[in-house]
Formats: C-alpha cells, structure tokens, sequence
C-alpha cells in the first residue's frame, strides 16, 4: 500500500522539475511515524545511490507554510557515530530503547546534520561529505 501525508506535498514546481525533482515511492522506514516501514510517495531528487533531497512543508509559528528539503542517506551509522550513540545511550539512559528492538546501527534512513536547505537548486556540497553515515543504495519503487 501507498500513503501519502501532509508533511510530503506532492506538487512539482518548474524550478524544482529543472533541477531533478520528481515523484517517487519509498519505504521510508521509521522516518515517517504513521506508517513505520510502509511506502510514501514524495517528491524528491536523487543525489546520488544512497542519499535523497526531500521536499517537506512545515508550519512556523506564524502560521504560514514553509517548504523546505531535507538530506537523507539510506544506510547505517559509521563506527565513530556507533560508539558516540553507544556512549550517549549509556551515560543518559536511552539504553532501554534496546529492549524495544530500536538499534543505532541498523540499516535506515539517516538524517544528516545540516541538511534543510531553503532552495530545490542547492547541490548539497556541505553534507554530501558528511562521513558519519555509510550509505547503501535503495531502492525506489515506481509510481
């Protein structure tokens, strides 16, 4: 099945069809909360075999809607950001959520620090070098 949410508008403009924007399906995993590991479409462009520029739309404190797009890697944490999630988890007590089955390591949509960008055009220099998270190729389903 296919959901679609609010937060992921599904309207292409000509800038962001010119920079490579298009309509897709993934299995977002636990990103999306509503539907943890069910497939959403979303408008989004492909930065390479493992990263995605996601358009979302969120609310300010306005009022007004805002779009913004988001970097994501589909892959898993590297070693440096295992032990400091492990370290983390240990010192202020998240290691209980190991008991619910949620593990740092596993292989997932990764949020990368410093990835909202305002424009659909930005190249994501700054992030696409970020080595905390080792990419995987995924899969992308047909709309």
């Amino acid at each position: 099945m296919i959901h679609t949410t609010p937060a992921f508008p599904l309207d292409v403009t000509s800038q962001e069809h010119a920079a490579g924007f298009r309509r897709m399906v993934l299995s977002l995993g636990d990103f999306v909360g509503a539907y943890p590991g069910e497939n959403v479409e979303v408008v989004a462009r492909r930065l390479s075999e493992g990263d995605v520029l996601l358009k979302m739309q969120r609310a300010t404190r306005t009022g007004e809607t805002k779009i913004s797009y988001l970097h994501l890697r589909f892959g898993y944490p590297s070693w440096s950001e295992q032990i400091r999630f492990f370290w983390r988890d240990i010192r202020f007590g998240f290691w209980r959520s190991w008991f619910s089955g949620y593990w740092p390591w596993r292989v997932d949509w990764q949020h990368i620090p410093y990835g909202s960008y305002e424009s659909p055009t930005d190249r994501c220099y700054r992030t696409l070098a970020w080595r905390g998270v080792v990419g995987r190729v995924f899969h992308e389903f047909a709309v």
